[in-house]
């Protein structure tokens, strides 16, 4: 395989195995109901599945767990595991990506983000 193909051909595994993440680091919770509105949404041109947690950053304590997210869907609404009092939070959005056929892990990060309860 001469120079060109070897780029050619890992330029397209690279392709293949991209993942674009779209999470907007600001969370709205009503005190009312403890619902609110959390944008994670997994781009269909996305390979991998998905996960998102949202996690209190003071007490690493999880609040939200979306499930599995597959290419093409998001998440907006929450309705948190904790009551929070009215106030801003830090937290950390941490996602999860797995492959759709063996369900086996492929990498992780994490967004800081914002929970503001009203």
């Amino acid at each position: 395989m001469n120079d060109q193909k070897l780029k050619e051909y890992a330029n397209q595994r690279a392709d293949e195995t991209a993942m674009t993440v779209n999470v907007y680091p600001e969370v709205t919770i009503s005190s009312a109901n403890n619902q609110g509105q959390m944008w994670v949404q997994n781009l269909p041109t996305n390979v991998y599945g998905q996960e998102a947690e949202l996690i209190l950053a003071e007490t690493g304590e999880l609040l939200y767990s979306s499930g599995m997210l597959e290419p093409g869907y998001q998440n907006t609404t929450v309705t948190l595991e904790k009551y929070l009092e009215k106030g801003d939070y830090p937290a950390q959005i941490k996602l999860a990506f797995y492959n759709l056929k063996t369900k086996k892990l492929e990498g992780k990060t994490t967004v800081d983000a914002t929970i503001h309860v009203d």
